[in-house]
């Protein structure tokens, strides 16, 4: 049960992260922070998310 929670909060998040590409934030972000800070930033969400 808490495995599937946590799978529909991931795939949630990749939808967002999808969203954002769509509006070219993403791009936006890589080009200020670079790549690896935009994934820590979302492990970093996922943890959060795992935590609570």
């Amino acid at each position: 049960m808490e495995k599937n929670f946590l799978n529909v909060k991931y795939i949630h998040y990749a939808h967002l992260v999808l969203k954002f590409k769509e509006m070219n934030l993403d791009q936006l972000h890589e080009d200020v922070y670079g790549v690896n800070n935009h994934l820590s930033h979302i492990v970093h969400i996922l943890i959060q998310v795992i935590v609570q």
